[in-house]
């Protein structure tokens, strides 16, 4: 499923990270029936924060999370269902590991669990929102 993020652009202090993040997924869903029922872009717009645990080393954890709004748009494939647009709360979580290979310059590597609480209007039906990710990342900091 195609997707886009622009990530992290914040501050960091103390071992905190806090930044804004946008980001973009469209996904096929299923009519009532099981069938193919369309298309659904989920549009993200989040306030992060995590917090990187100090090892003393270039290899440091962090865990975090993040509130905002989802704005999740469909395209159904009937004719005869409306195309719907809601705008809801959401939350996310994530935890991962970073590397420092240069002293502005980090790898990352982690988990994020994103949601919308409740059900949606997916064309013809409610269902839940949410997705799993693994994410890999190169993190510059001026």
């Amino acid at each position: 499923d195609p997707g886009s993020v622009l990530d992290r652009l914040g501050l960091q202090f103390d071992g905190v990270q806090t930044g804004t993040e946008v980001a973009q997924l469209e996904v096929d869903y299923a009519d009532a029936a099981g069938q193919s029922g369309g298309q659904a872009r989920t549009t993200r717009y989040m306030a992060n924060a995590d917090y990187e645990i100090s090892t003393g080393s270039n290899l440091r954890p962090y865990i975090g999370g993040g509130i905002g709004y989802a704005n999740i748009a469909t395209r159904p494939d009937s004719p005869t269902v409306e195309r719907t647009t809601e705008t809801r709360f959401a939350y996310q979580l994530r935890a991962g590991m970073r590397y420092e290979v240069a002293p502005q310059v980090t790898l990352n590597m982690g988990y994020r669990y994103f949601a919308v609480p409740g059900q949606v209007q997916l064309g013809a039906r409610q269902q839940a929102i949410s997705s799993s990710a693994v994410e890999f990342g190169v993190q510059a900091r001026f």
